[in-house]
Formats: structure tokens, C-alpha cells, sequence
């Protein structure tokens, strides 16, 4: 059985690495974590799965996130995605997130 700190570092494992773990198996663990909780950078597993350009990802966790949570630099998922040039899950984050001028 995985201790919570074992699927939190399995979650952003899976979410920020080129470590391939099937989509399957990482559907079913991330119920198991809070997908909001951050890492020291205050990053989410939204953040991360928005940086490697992991849509399968995204639309997983995009209806139970935190879609405007920011981290430490003030960036959002939608930031994060579009910085790193991912064009489809800056798609998918766009029509989904608060933007105020």
C-alpha cells in the first residue's frame, strides 16, 4: 500500500518527468492524493501536467483543480503551459481560467 507522501512524489513524478507511466495507472492513483497540494514551489500537479504538455493529464484534473492557483512566482497552470510552448493544454486551460486586467 502507498503512504500519502509515496503518491504525491509518484503524482508529480508521473505529471513533470519523461518517465512513462500509463495513463491507467496514473488515473487511478491520483484519486488517492490531493490533486491541489503543491510542492516546495507551489506548484500543483495541474502546473506540472501543464509544463510537460500532458493533455490526457489536464482534462483529467482540470474539473477538480485549482485552475488559478498560483505558485511562489505568482503563475498560474495557463502560465506555466504557455511559457513551455504547449499549445494543446494552453488551449485547453484558456477558456477555463480568470483572467482580470
Amino acid at each position: 500500500m502507498l503512504v500519502r507522501d509515496d503518491i504525491e512524489m509518484f503524482k508529480l513524478l508521473s505529471l513533470h518527468s519523461d518517465v512513462n507511466i500509463p495513463d491507467d495507472i496514473t488515473k487511478s492513483l491520483l484519486p488517492l492524493s490531493s490533486v491541489n497540494t503543491v510542492n516546495k514551489r507551489g506548484k500543483s500537479s495541474l502546473h506540472c501536467a501543464a509544463e510537460s504538455g500532458n493533455v490526457d493529464v489536464l482534462m483529467f484534473l482540470t474539473p477538480v483543480s485549482a485552475v488559478n492557483a498560483r505558485d511562489v512566482d505568482g503563475e498560474t497552470a495557463l502560465h506555466v503551459s504557455a511559457y513551455h510552448g504547449n499549445i494543446d493544454t494552453t488551449t485547453v486551460l484558456l477558456p477555463l481560467v480568470s483572467i482580470s486586467l
